[in-house]
């Protein structure tokens, strides 16, 4: 990613000796006596920084949006000046900013959350950065128990603080400020609530700024299109659009995921790449394994590792990558569970209830005591997100729940996977634009219920897509199929005895993951049962359960995340 890392120094120490682990990782943007700001990667692109005479420096990390009269372009240099002269934040967009003058260090933030800056006070410095690889070769980062809960017994998260003791992360809007002279610092919160008053103008005003957000100035644009719904929708923007300077690309091997986008580009006759993802396993990439469930925050299961190799191709596009992501809180599609299993409990504020509606095991890899004490911890977790949210009943359980994804999914679960593109590709999401999600609570709920409003604006902008099946699960069903029946047909032809994992993924870590099994490390581990883990490896090895495979490979994820954090911690007492 395009970053900043910063130290203030609290007592008098050499930058010259301190800042070894950080020579040759990037610039120097900024150094007096307390204070020194290093900066890297993609300058130009998603890392800009400058200087105000006579003592103001600031960087960002990430991209603005400005708007135009017929469409967006991304901020450059002199924008940002602009925009820190003046005081003022893009409002769209996902970036960091650090601002030091004679007094103070600044901290900014987007404000919904896909960019996020880290701070921990130590008793000598206060080291800050947006890289948490950087955190690390200061300060032991140790996972914090109470953030664990969430992390391995829910879809996503639910705190948007760190994921490690004493780091605290400044994401959504929260700012900081530093008194240079007091070495203090102060946060301020910008907890976004909506609107929550319906207008029948707010869908078309949705489509009338999507039209603009598609529309990228001076930018070749790149559409990562799938057989689903979401980009099926940025496709029929592209398509109407008078924007020529864009193709599309799809990956798998042969899947009906990446073969349908083939035949409609080929039907509709736009440029279109099919990448096929099975890269197969690479010397190196163990290490880049663990760097993997390191920067995704053991969001994914590591298998997934092969299918994201496909960012190191779009690298070489040299284009602004356009996915769907997030497009599925435009179509009432997150965390129906609460609804179905837990409808009384959200109405009753009861956090233990919404708990049990939204378990998402990963598996059973926690000895007994653990595993009580990480659910419980998602109950709390709950109860802290209720305060803060309004109350169910006063605004609907439909919208309670979206605004739930809003302040949990998307803070959790795209910011790691907007940090980690950021490093090599310039990304960017409709959907998840702060000028839209504004506007999301006001689209009638009936218009946003079963794609209904995505199935409208797709008809009106390019109606031959409306031939075309769409893809769920790995099956097709028609266009004009209802969400909730597409759901129920797809689960039904799933095929149950599908692993989650690659067929070469255990057969090329078998050595790998025996070697960490047989660790005294790991044996004596109080975190781990030990006995499901080894039960886990039998089955997955002699038997191919589908379970066992599930459950090994999560607590792959896991554990990877805990060995490179190691790996950190061990090179600072090599440099």
């Amino acid at each position: 990613m395009s970053w900043f890392t910063g130290i203030l120094l609290r007592k008098e120490i050499s930058f010259q000796i301190l800042c070894k682990p950080l020579l040759g990782k990037g610039e120097i943007l900024f150094q007096d006596k307390k204070v020194i700001l290093f900066a890297g990667s993609i300058p130009g692109k998603n890392l800009f920084f400058g200087n105000i005479p006579p003592h103001l420096t600031w960087a960002v990390s990430g991209i603005g949006v400005k708007t135009l009269s017929d469409g967006i372009t991304f901020l450059e240099k002199p924008d940002w000046l602009s925009l820190i002269t003046q005081q003022q934040l893009p409002e769209d967009g996902h970036y960091a900013m650090v601002i030091i003058d004679k007094e103070k260090i600044i901290f900014k933030t987007d404000h919904l959350g896909l960019r996020d800056i880290y701070i921990v006070e130590m008793e000598d410095k206060i080291i800050f950065s947006t890289k948490l690889e950087h955190i690390a070769l200061f300060y032991d980062l140790i996972l914090d128990d109470e953030r664990i809960g969430s992390l391995w017994f829910a879809p996503n998260r639910i705190s948007n603080h760190a994921l490690y003791k004493n780091v605290t992360r400044l994401v959504c809007g929260k700012s900081a400020e530093i008194d240079l002279h007091a070495t203090k610092i102060t946060f301020q919160d910008k907890d976004w609530i909506p609107v929550f008053i319906e207008r029948k103008e707010a869908a078309t005003e949705f489509a009338e700024r999507l039209t603009q957000l598609m529309d990228i100035k001076n930018k070749n644009v790149l559409l990562g299109l799938s057989g689903g719904m979401d980009s099926r929708l940025l496709l029929s923007f592209l398509l109407s659009g008078t924007n020529k300077n864009w193709s599309a690309h799809s990956s798998g091997i042969g899947d009906i995921d990446s073969t349908l986008p083939a035949q409609i580009a080929k039907k509709l006759n736009f440029p279109h790449k099919l990448i096929d993802s099975d890269f197969g396993f690479e010397s190196g990439d163990i290490d880049k394994m663990e760097r993997f469930s390191f920067l995704t925050s053991v969001n994914h299961p590591i298998s997934s590792f092969f299918n994201l190799k496909i960012t190191r191709l779009l690298e070489q596009e040299n284009k602004v990558l356009i996915d769907g992501g997030f497009g599925e809180i435009w179509r009432r599609e997150y965390f129906n569970r609460i609804l179905w299993k837990g409808r009384d409990g959200l109405l009753s504020c009861n956090s233990e209830a919404i708990s049990a509606s939204i378990i998402h095991n990963r598996g059973e890899i926690f000895n007994d005591y653990y595993s009580k004490l990480f659910r419980r911890n998602l109950i709390s977790e709950i109860s802290e997100l209720l305060v803060r949210l309004p109350k169910p009943n006063t605004i609907g359980l439909e919208n309670w729940v979206d605004l739930f994804a809003i302040k949990t999914r998307l803070v959790n679960y795209y910011s790691p996977e907007q940090s980690r593109l950021d490093e090599t590709v310039i990304n960017f999401m409709p959907f998840a634009q702060f000028s839209l999600m504004k506007k999301l609570f006001e689209i009638p709920l009936p218009l946003r219920k079963n794609a209904k409003l995505f199935r409208k604006i797709i008809s009106q902008n390019a109606p031959n897509l409306t031939k075309f099946p769409l893809v769920k699960n790995g099956h097709t069903y028609p266009f004009k199929t209802s969400t909730l029946f597409a759901r129920l047909l797809t689960r039904l032809l799933k095929n149950k005895n599908s692993s989650v994992s690659s067929p070469v993924f255990f057969p090329a870590l078998k050595e790998y993951i025996l070697d960490i099994m047989m660790s005294a490390e790991v044996k004596n581990d109080t975190l781990y049962d030990y006995n499901k883990l080894t039960l886990f490896i039998k089955k997955t090895y002699e038997n191919k359960d589908t379970l066992a495979c599930q459950s090994l490979e999560w607590w792959l994820s896991f554990h990877m995340n805990r060995i490179y954090i190691q790996k950190l911690t061990k090179s600072r007492g090599q440099i």
